[in-house]
């Protein structure tokens, strides 16, 4: 969520220009993120929306596994099972993991 903030705020563009991150041997630049954003202010929004999407996304589903766990444990998956929002949540994770699944087939 802090890479919303600082790339949702022009006074940390001068900072992330100067920075990037490498894994192996692929590097990426902040700046490119940061000149297309100025360039293209619409794009920045739905990117950091998207963004958003994601962690929200992720922490749908690390809480849910944790308050599925915890109520396997302790005897109450029933009352768990029968919250409105179980389907929904339940539903969410799987199509991430579809995602997720796509993605690493894809490459």
């Amino acid at each position: 969520m802090a890479a919303i903030t600082l790339f949702n705020t022009p006074e940390t563009y001068p900072i992330l220009e100067r920075e990037f991150v490498q894994f192996g041997q692929y590097k990426i630049e902040f700046k490119a993120i940061t000149e297309g954003f100025k360039k293209y202010p619409a794009e920045k929004a739905v990117a950091l929306g998207e963004l958003f999407k994601v962690h929200v996304r992720s922490l749908i589903a690390h809480t849910f596994e944790l308050i599925k766990d915890y109520c396997n444990e302790t005897g109450q998956d029933t009352i768990f099972r029968a919250q409105n929002w179980y389907q929904f949540a339940r539903l969410e994770i799987a199509c991430r993991i579809t995602i997720d699944l796509n993605s690493i087939v894809e490459t």
